[in-house]
């Protein structure tokens, strides 16, 4: 099972939508990668390297954008959709949201 957390899904429309404006050839790209990185991350939530904070992320490939996200007893919790760029670790405060 896969959890993601409000927050998480407000930064990927948002993301989604800023490469929509700019062609939508590339918003489709990143929301088909979007969806696959949440089923690869649900399928194998150790796969991917450790984190901040005890969490993991998967860089979704041809975008600047990682899925964070931690493993726990019911399935992966996405935490955040975070431009690798910016704010590193802003996401944390999410973590008392796991449950």
């Amino acid at each position: 099972m896969i959890r993601v957390h409000p927050a998480a899904t407000s930064e990927a429309v948002e993301a989604a939508a800023w490469y929509f404006r700019r062609s939508e050839r590339r918003g489709i790209q990143f929301s088909d990668r979007l969806r696959e990185a949440y089923a690869e991350v649900e399928a194998h939530p150790l796969r991917w390297a450790a984190y901040r904070k005890r969490t993991r992320h998967f860089k979704l490939r041809g975008f600047p954008y990682l899925v964070v996200y931690r493993p726990w007893q019911e399935g992966v919790f996405v935490l955040a959709v975070a431009h690798g760029k910016r704010k590193p670790a802003y996401w944390a405060k999410r973590l008392r949201d796991i449950r």
